[in-house]
């Protein structure tokens, strides 16, 4: 049941970023969104839960994206199990790392996705926009991801709490 609380986060933070943010001028260079939330699943739910959501994102931003095909998928899966280790030997939700989570996250896929252009040979002048994008995208993560974050824990929790409401109900009516 709880996949019928990601998949219509997934679509909605798409439609969020590429129908409304990125037709304003100050919000057009943010970053991933699909990103932070792979990073709140990596944070704050278990594996079995969450790994097949990441997998479908991955595969769905793939094919959305101009990127070669993989790219996503392979940002997503090394991002989240790497953070899913980090987050066996911290306690990353409380500490001072939390912040940072998604500007390490951000940094990383702008390095993926430049690493994937360099081998495909499309940076040809094009320095200056990525730096800048880059930035951008650092100085975003920065100002919103703990914000973010905190968003997805705080729906998952208003999600869990009508799950047990029905949950209540049903086995009042049942009993």
């Amino acid at each position: 049941m709880i996949y019928c609380f990601y998949i219509p986060i997934c679509f909605g933070l798409i439609i969020l970023q590429t129908a409304v943010l990125a037709h304003w001028p100050l919000t057009r260079q943010i970053y991933d969104l699909q990103l932070a939330f792979v990073l709140y699943l990596g944070l704050f739910r278990p594996v079995r839960e969450s790994l097949p959501v990441v997998l479908l994102v991955g595969v769905f931003m793939d094919g959305l994206s101009g990127a070669p095909f993989g790219l996503y998928l392979t940002t997503y899966f090394w991002l989240f199990m790497g953070l899913k280790q980090v987050a066996r030997m911290f306690d990353l939700s409380g500490s001072i790392f939390f912040p940072f989570t998604v500007v390490i996250g951000v940094i990383a896929e702008n390095l993926m996705t430049f690493g994937a252009a360099l081998v495909n040979d499309a940076t040809a002048g094009m320095g200056a926009a990525i730096w800048t994008n880059s930035v951008t995208q650092v100085i975003w993560a920065l100002l919103t991801g703990p914000i973010v974050i905190v968003g997805f824990q705080k729906m998952h929790h208003v999600w869990d709490l009508w799950q047990m409401k029905l949950a209540e109900e049903k086995n009042g009516l049942s009993g």
